[in-house]
């Protein structure tokens, strides 16, 4: 039987189409192999063959081929078996199959499209008729290579929109946390100082009556005292609503400190505790990727913790150093009362208290960790606290170089 391609109705050559396709051609007759390459490659595309099914499936790994020609008869393998397993191998997506076979015999036709193949056609190879279908199915397969990006951007899409959708939802169930919390906490602490400065001031009216400066001065230091915890129950509030303001550029991080330690001046009667507050920098630091105003804020409040709970007038530090990864990282470190370990996971829960008892020694609404948590976690970072009782607490956090 003759194996040469048929041609004399093909007319001329059609055009070169402009995309360049991968053919693969597993032919067990050399002869006909080469017509069918001959007139492929002719028509434009890039062709592969093989004589044997044993090195179909590793030249499919190797060109990735758009199509395949497939031969139902071969010396070392059925042309069928090998036909279902590519359709059985999903990440070979829509793989075209156009079996061929010299056999006329109709349940051969019937058995190669239960197979799975594409089309079916008899040799001699009619170039007309292979060229219509080779064009057909590879129309095919770019219309489902696209259908399938476009699923795939969609999923990728969807994927994203379900995270800040989880994003959105985690927010608000902080802030529905946070609601609960102001209103179970928020009206017993801002009315304790209130009563403090009520009864500050009637009992001084009374002192200035009796004549006594030394219960005078008590009790304007009982009036302070409660009027400054008070302006700082309402200034983390205040903070707390301006949390979505956040926003990551470059940062100069000693910006921050300053700005941390100018409002911590304000908010602290004697001058000479802030001055307890050290700065110790790496060289060279670069900037980072924050929010100035944020990362103030952070440091503020761990400095205000770390001032509060080291009394005894020890050191408090500002610890910035090159990280690893192109991290930044940033420490306020204190040698105070410290904090057990059992108690580290929930200083950071709104409202949370150590000592929470009516004679605690420390002031305070219990925000403002909660607070400095929310902050960085607007800015991508995470805060990590290290800390052993009667030796002291560092807070840290990383924020990454920004490159310019």
């Amino acid at each position: 039987m003759s194996v040469a391609l048929m041609t004399k109705t093909t007319g001329p050559l059609p055009t070169i189409e402009p995309e360049q396709y991968t053919i693969l051609i597993v032919d067990g007759t050399p002869a006909s192999a080469d017509s069918i390459r001959a007139y492929l490659a002719a028509t434009g595309y890039q062709v592969e063959v093989t004589h044997f099914g044993s090195e179909a499936w590793d030249l499919i790994q190797q060109h990735q081929p758009d199509l395949i020609v497939l031969d139902m008869h071969l010396p070392d393998a059925d042309g069928l078996n090998i036909c279902k397993r590519i359709k059985r191998e999903e990440a070979l997506g829509f793989l075209p199959v156009i079996m061929t076979t010299s056999d006329t015999e109709a349940g051969l036709r019937l058995a190669g499209m239960l197979s799975g193949a594409d089309e079916y056609l008899l040799k001699p190879v009619d170039g007309a008729a292979l060229l219509a279908r080779v064009r057909a199915l590879l129309s095919a397969k770019k219309r489902f290579d696209m259908l399938v990006a476009t699923n795939r951007a969609l999923a990728d899409d969807l994927a994203r929109q379900n995270q800040q959708l989880e994003e959105a939802l985690r927010v608000a169930r902080d802030l529905d946390v946070l609601k609960s919390a102001i209103v179970r906490n928020v009206g017993h602490e801002l009315r304790t100082p209130l009563l403090q400065v009520k009864s500050a001031v009637a009992l001084l009216a009374e002192q200035i009556h009796a004549s006594d400066p030394e219960g005078v001065d008590r009790l304007l230091d009982m009036a302070q005292q409660a009027t400054t915890r008070l302006e700082e129950t309402i200034g983390n509030i205040t903070q707390l609503g301006e949390i979505s303001n956040v926003k990551r550029e470059p940062v100069v991080l000693d910006e921050s400190v300053e700005l941390a330690l100018r409002n911590l001046r304000r908010r602290w009667s004697s001058r000479e505790e802030t001055e307890r507050v050290k700065k110790h920098y790496s060289a060279n630091l670069p900037l980072v990727m924050g929010d100035r105003r944020g990362i103030a804020q952070v440091l503020q409040l761990l400095l205000d913790n770390a001032l509060k709970f080291s009394p005894n007038g020890g050191p408090v530090e500002v610890l910035i150093k090159t990280h690893k990864d192109e991290q930044v990282w940033i420490g306020v470190r204190d040698y105070g009362i410290g904090i057990a370990e059992d108690q580290l996971e929930r200083i950071f829960e709104s409202f949370y208290q150590v000592d929470s008892s009516p004679t605690r020694s420390f002031g305070g609404a219990g925000v403002g960790l909660f607070l400095a948590r929310l902050l960085l976690d607007k800015m991508g970072s995470r805060i990590d606290v290290k800390s052993e009782l009667g030796k002291g607490s560092t807070f840290s956090f990383t924020l990454p170089q920004a490159h310019l």
